[in-house]
């Protein structure tokens, strides 16, 4: 990434994600095999799915794209004040200052804003809240997807029907509710129902990568790739 040294430029990723990722795969463990999970196990799980809805390319592009406009378009009182300050030789604007100054700035904002999101305590406990449930699908002949999309959510998780959705292996999905009646009627609908959204959403969602036991799904890939929109952190909060 521009604007960071050789040493620093993937401290994210160690620094952060690294510890969420392996926290994550202990609980992940945990919910395969149907150990009760602690408070902590909890709190390291709501943290690995709301690090699912930010940690991609395009969410990083987009908190690039507002800090680089922040950095171009600076507001009136900003400007003004730098018109008091300017001396001769200096750049005609803030902005134009600005940019001269943070060359990078919009490349390790976007990085610091993902790692402050995923510590976001209103998500972390509206996840939290929800009704968790596994729901083991194996007794079906098909076999779940995954993609490097992988989080299914609604369209606003404090609406009745929110949900989260997440393959945890070829047989097992994570789901959370809002409501715990809505979450006992997922668990009900036929298997057969739950793996053809699953597969589908994961198939439309991805966008370089889907993942299988074999190749019975290639044709589907290859029909519905990268057909929808994966899922964002501005989607959580709503309620429609």
């Amino acid at each position: 990434m521009p604007g960071v040294t050789e040493e620093t430029k993937q401290n994210a990723e160690k620094l952060f994600y690294h510890k969420v990722d392996t926290a994550a795969a202990i609980v992940r463990d945990k919910l395969l095999a149907g150990v009760p999970l602690t408070g902590l196990d909890e709190e390291h799980w709501a943290r690995f799915v709301l690090s699912l809805a930010t940690r991609n390319p395009d969410d990083i592009a987009a908190a690039k794209a507002i800090t680089a406009k922040l950095l171009k378009e600076p507001d009136q009182k900003t400007e003004a004040i730098y018109a008091k300050m300017k001396k001769e030789g200096y750049p005609e604007t803030a902005s134009e200052l600005l940019t001269m100054a943070f060359p990078y700035a919009s490349e390790i904002a976007a990085i610091n804003s993902t790692v402050k999101n995923n510590q976001n305590r209103k998500f972390l406990d509206l996840i939290k809240s929800m009704e968790w449930k596994v729901i083991d699908v194996s007794p079906a002949k098909r076999r779940l997807l995954t993609s490097d999309r992988p989080l299914m959510m609604s369209k606003g998780l404090l609406r009745e029907d929110g949900y989260i959705w997440l393959p945890i292996s070829p047989t097992k999905l994570f789901t959370a509710a809002t409501l715990q009646f809505f979450g006992a009627q997922v668990a009900m609908e036929p298997l057969s129902r739950t793996i053809r959204d699953v597969n589908s959403t994961q198939i439309g969602q991805a966008r370089k990568y889907v993942y299988g036991c074999d190749g019975s799904e290639i044709a589907n890939v290859r029909k519905g790739m990268s057909k929808m929109k994966p899922p964002a952190l501005m989607r959580m909060s709503g309620k429609n």
